[in-house]
Parts: structure tokens; C-alpha cells; sequence
């Protein structure tokens, strides 16, 4: 089977698309009714411009198919405030550093949740604290890793279509 290189501009839009399908695919997967932490910690590791976007809406699209309102309202606005983060912190010392991003990510969760837990039980405070942790640890990983991890900014990592493929 041949395959055709794809023209430059269809790749560059193949990484955000790809991204935007991976964050609505994962916001299936909150815990308790929480929050999803994969698809935020995928939001916040795109940063700022078109990917930081597409996971936006990305995440947007799942919650409205995958979880009821008032989860889904959470999960959006969690995604909404930590690309609002990076854009805000974009020109700051502090974002290129390695814990920045990660802390920002669970921070603004956290912000997001305690409306929502005050005067819960505790064992659904626990469970948010979990889901901040795996979104730092999902996030330090997600930029830690960038290159070795393609499988997840690339719909298909082929020698012809990935848009991380050397150009000839």
C-alpha cells in the first residue's frame, strides 16, 4: 500500500485535532464524579495557543457527552481556568520551570472542586486530592517525556504522516 505525504498544513493541524479527540475520549474517565484528571493534565502540558485550545474544547465536547451537568460544568471549567493559567503565566520566570505547570494544574482543580465539596464527607476530599496528584504527575509527565510520548500528540506516528517525522 502507498501513502501519500500529507502538505504541511494538514499536518500541523493533525497534533491539535489529535489532541482535542484524546481529551474528549478521556473525560469519560472521572473518578467519583470528580473530575477527569487525564484530560487536564493534557490541557495544561499543551499550554497556551492552538493545542492549549483544542484540548479545551476537546474537553468541553466529552463532558457534554460523557458526564451529567454539574460534573461536566466542573471538568469544563477546571479546563478553561488552566489554559486561562497558562496564558495569564505565559510570560512569567516561573512557566518554563519544571513544577509550575503540574502545581498550576492541581491548584486550579482544587480551586474548581472546593466549591463543590464544602461541607462533603471526607473521603470525596480524598478523592480530590488523589485527582490533583495524578494530574501533576500526569502533567510533569506529559512535558517531562514530550518526546518519547508521541503516541499521544499524534493520531498515527508513521514515518509519512507524523507530524514529529524528520522532513526529507
Amino acid at each position: 500500500m502507498k501513502l501519500l505525504p500529507l502538505p504541511r498544513e494538514k499536518r500541523r493541524l493533525l497534533e491539535p485535532l489529535g489532541r482535542a479527540a484524546l481529551t474528549c475520549l478521556l473525560t469519560a474517565g472521572s473518578f467519583g464524579g470528580l473530575c477527569a484528571p487525564l484530560p487536564l493534565a493534557i490541557t495544561a502540558a499543551a499550554g497556551p495557543g492552538l493545542p492549549g485550545l483544542c484540548c479545551v474544547l476537546g474537553c468541553g465536547l466529552g463532558a457534554f457527552l460523557f458526564l451529567p451537568f454539574q460534573a461536566g460544568l466542573r471538568q469544563l471549567a477546571a479546563a478553561i481556568l488552566i489554559f486561562s493559567g497558562s496564558i495569564a503565566f505565559f510570560d512569567t520566570k516561573f512557566f518554563p520551570r519544571r513544577f509550575f505547570r503540574p502545581g498550576l494544574a492541581a491548584a486550579l482543580l482544587l480551586l474548581v472542586q472546593s466549591a463543590y465539596l464544602i461541607a462533603r464527607p471526607i473521603r470525596l476530599w480524598a478523592l480530590c486530592v488523589f485527582c490533583m496528584g495524578l494530574t501533576a504527575a500526569a502533567t510533569d509527565l506529559l512535558l517531562r517525556r514530550r518526546d518519547r510520548l508521541l503516541g499521544i500528540s499524534c493520531l498515527r506516528c508513521d514515518s509519512r504522516l507524523c507530524c514529529h517525522a524528520p522532513r526529507a
